[in-house]
């Protein structure tokens, strides 16, 4: 099976669940003989594709420009010559490939549909990863890509749903058949290191937050939350791991609000490394994840891996994936998001009960099974 894959994914981020996901696949697909995976990617600034390199797995024709550097702007260095037309080959590669029919299937990563008019009877299958911009956003950006998306979903031979949440979502907003929808769930990457020395200066008593804080994901009114607690609880402190990668730093709505808790020297943003992260997962009282909507919720599933008591929002996918591994509350409510991550910090029998649930939960998820289920809608499209 003679599969392709574009760069969209792996342009827009360095770190993240989406590009995640496909190094995932690409690492399970090279232990397999009967499945040969392309990418044409010029610029690769995405750290998974770096660490796909460094491990020898094959790539497809790229240029190696600031590899290995990791500096503010880079990211912007490189849509800069790709707007001037410079080095804005992996597209045209791709292009050309699925003109000539050389691959079986096509799979981009993302909802650009630059390609349909070359497809050229190629099947195609796109993965479909939440409903985010059609619930939360409506600016032109996120209009346009609600089009596109559509529209792939409705050309395409199959389509995956990283959840049965995000596929119920799917068709109810798109009206797409459900039969054509098929859920391959996610997995987690990270596990706990043999050695716990990787963190210099780790608080003994924190909480711990982890990804992106804009909007739905809610981290204002988690704050806010607990913030009465912290107030009254001088050995707690808030470790929020994610955002920004390189210079990170709490938006001025984040620090005002922070500041006026008076908490600013307890609330601590940190960019880490998997390993790193594992062991900030390891040590904390418990992870909190308020999102509003999450179409997976991988560090849910980071967390089970790694010992570390979850309370989530009882919304979306997130009861999916977690199960009977995690503590749920109401994400609109601060009442209801404190109470459960006070019951958590007071009772250390309670965390000890659920983290081993937790680890139970984990064992029923991982990457070589979703290679496996992609696998098997690949099948299904090139069977039509």
């Amino acid at each position: 099976m003679r599969l392709l894959y574009d760069a969209q994914i792996f342009n827009m981020q360095r770190f993240g669940g989406i590009s995640r996901l496909y190094s995932e696949l690409f690492t399970n697909f090279d232990q397999e003989t009967l499945i040969e995976w392309r990418l044409e990617l010029d610029f690769p600034h995405n750290a998974y594709i770096e660490m796909l390199e460094h491990h020898g797995r094959r790539l497809t024709a790229y240029k190696k420009l600031f590899w290995g550097l990791h500096f503010k702007g880079k990211g912007r260095i490189y849509n800069t010559i790709r707007g001037m037309g410079i080095y804005n080959d992996e597209r045209r590669r791709t292009l050309q490939l699925l003109e000539k029919k050389q691959l079986n299937l096509f799979h981009p990563t993302y909802y650009d549909d630059y390609f349909l008019e070359s497809l050229k009877g190629t099947p195609f299958v796109i993965t479909v990863y939440d409903m985010i911009h059609e619930l939360f956003f409506k600016d032109l950006k996120d209009t346009e890509t609600i089009r596109r998306k559509k529209s792939l979903v409705e050309s395409a031979q199959r389509v995956i749903a990283i959840s049965e949440a995000t596929k119920k979502d799917l068709v109810r907003l798109t009206g797409i058949n459900q039969s054509k929808v098929d859920v391959v769930p996610l997995s987690s990457s990270i596990a706990l290191p043999h050695t716990t020395n990787n963190v210099a200066s780790k608080p003994q008593r924190y909480v711990l937050y982890v990804g992106q804080r804009e909007g739905y994901k809610n981290f204002c009114r988690f704050f806010r939350a607990i913030t009465p607690l912290m107030q009254a609880d001088q050995t707690i402190y808030l470790i929020c791991i994610g955002g920004k990668v390189i210079d990170a730093s709490f938006t001025e709505t984040e620090k005002k609000l922070i500041s006026e808790s008076k908490l600013t020297n307890r609330v601590l943003l940190k960019s880490a490394t998997d390993t790193e992260l594992a062991e900030w997962y390891a040590g904390a009282l418990c992870f909190v994840f308020p999102s509003l909507y999450e179409g997976f919720g991988i560090p849910v599933l980071e967390a089970f891996a790694c010992g570390c008591p979850v309370a989530a929002s009882n919304t979306s996918s997130l009861p999916e994936v977690g199960g009977d591994g995690a503590v749920y509350f109401e994400p609109q409510s601060e009442e209801g998001i404190r109470d459960v991550v006070i019951s958590l910090i007071e009772d250390s029998e309670y965390r000890q009960h659920l983290t081993e649930l937790g680890r139970k939960r984990a064992t029923y998820f991982s990457w070589q099974d979703t290679a496996r289920k992609t696998v098997e809608v690949y099948k299904k499209a090139l069977s039509r």
